[in-house]
């Protein structure tokens, strides 16, 4: 079976300690905008020859924080002063209407500007079959990107068949999610195992509707943060 990539949403305090335990760096968007050292990291990281940066537009964050996201213009000037190597495009959650627009201005401008990034993509809709219609219908892009609060294996088993790019999972339900999800060129990001590291919890046993795991939040507990860690990591390996 085909392993899964994996990467984190880090706190700006474990950025650098949690480097060598991801395949690859997963930026958010709306707290590079806010937070300078966060910015610079990722700056740095995307300028490495072996690294690989998705830059994520923040849509999840502003959606928990009930605060707007990113606009396509500053999103696109954030990427141009990140030079990451994938930028998702802004999406509304369960909104299909207002996440094609933006993502039409989105991709108008990095075409008008010649943006040398690839596209991720991210259909919305209220249920699997609009989001899978959102997606037969989607603008030119490299990624495809679907929500942990959207019906995702739904989605999936209705594309069986139609997906040329890659795919990537936006965050994590549970742990024993993964088991289910299919073995395809997928990777996935998730904060989970340092937000149960945060509280003392091992990863299995972390509950669902915890708070956002927020820039300036720190783990005390070390080794639990590495053992949650190596524990997501062992489930992409099966």
């Amino acid at each position: 079976m085909a392993k899964i990539r994996m990467s984190l949403e880090v706190p700006i305090a474990h950025l650098e300690e949690t480097e060598g335990l991801v395949d690859f760096h997963f930026c958010i968007a709306s707290t590079a905008w806010e937070h300078t050292e966060y910015f610079e990291y990722y700056k740095r990281k995307a300028a490495e020859p072996e690294s690989f940066v998705m830059l994520d537009n923040g849509a999840y964050e502003a959606h928990v924080e009930s605060e707007a996201t990113l606009s396509p213009r500053n999103l696109f000037k954030l990427a141009s002063a990140m030079q990451p190597h994938v930028v998702w495009a802004p999406d509304v959650l369960f909104n299909r209407r207002e996440t094609e627009e933006l993502t039409k201005e989105f991709i108008d401008i990095c075409k008008r500007h010649e943006a040398d990034w690839q596209i991720g993509y991210i259909p919305q809709g209220a249920d699997a079959d609009e989001i899978t219609q959102a997606y037969l219908n989607a603008p030119p892009h490299h990624w495809l990107g679907l929500s942990f609060l959207n019906p995702r294996l739904e989605v999936l088993a209705k594309l069986c068949g139609s997906i040329e790019v890659p795919v990537h999972m936006l965050g994590l339900r549970s742990l024993s999610e993964i088991a289910y999800w299919p073995r395809m060129l997928l990777t996935m990001d998730t904060s989970k195992p340092i937000k149960a590291a945060l509280i003392g919890e091992k990863l299995v046993n972390l509950a669902r509707g915890t708070d956002l795991l927020l820039p300036g939040h720190v783990v005390q507990d070390r080794l639990l943060m590495t053992e949650n860690i190596q524990a997501l990591r062992t489930a992409c390996d099966v």
